[in-house]
C-alpha cells in the first residue's frame, strides 16, 4: 500500500508541475492552487465512491463546497486581486 500511495503521489506530481508551468501563463498562483484543491477533492470523492464503495453524502458535498469557497476567498485576498474580499475580511 505504501508503494501504491507513493506511486499515485508521484504521478500527481508529474502532472502538476507541467500544469502549473503552463497555467502560470494564464492564471496567478492563487488561482492555480484553488483549482488544484478543487480537483483533488473531486478525485478523492470519485475514488471514495468507486473504489471504497462509500457514497458521498449531501453533508460531505456541502463541506467540500465550503472548503473550496474558503480556499478561493483566502487565495484571492492574499493575492490582492479583489478589494471587496479584502474589505469583507476586516469587518
Amino acid at each position: 500500500m505504501i508503494f501504491i500511495s507513493w506511486g499515485l503521489a508521484f504521478v500527481e506530481y508529474c502532472l502538476a508541475v507541467p500544469a502549473n508551468r503552463y497555467g502560470s501563463a494564464v492564471y496567478n498562483p492563487a488561482q492555480l492552487k484553488t483549482m488544484q484543491e478543487v480537483i483533488t477533492f473531486a478525485v478523492f470523492a470519485g475514488f471514495s465512491n468507486m473504489y471504497l464503495q462509500e457514497p458521498i453524502t449531501l453533508g460531505q458535498g456541502f463541506g467540500f463546497a465550503l472548503i473550496a469557497v474558503m480556499k478561493f476567498r483566502r487565495n484571492v485576498i492574499s493575492s490582492g486581486q479583489c478589494a471587496g474580499f479584502a474589505r469583507m475580511r476586516y469587518r
